[in-house]
């Protein structure tokens, strides 16, 4: 994959607002591919809160 189809990738997968698009090398990249795979494993974390809580509620557990 080259340099743009990877930041084109983080652009489409990054949730909200960013500045990806004035990304100019890997090293940039990488940092920001970084910091989102952070937030995205904290909404799954979140998220597998809320399903656990919502099942056990529902009476589905």
């Amino acid at each position: 994959m080259d340099f743009e189809r990877a930041k084109q990738e983080l652009i489409d997968s990054a949730v909200g607002h960013n500045e990806y698009a004035a990304i100019i090398d890997w090293k940039q990249l990488a940092e920001a591919a970084e910091q989102e795979q952070m937030f995205a494993a904290d909404r799954v974390r979140v998220l597998g809160g809320l399903m656990s809580l919502a099942t056990r509620q529902a009476g589905l557990d």
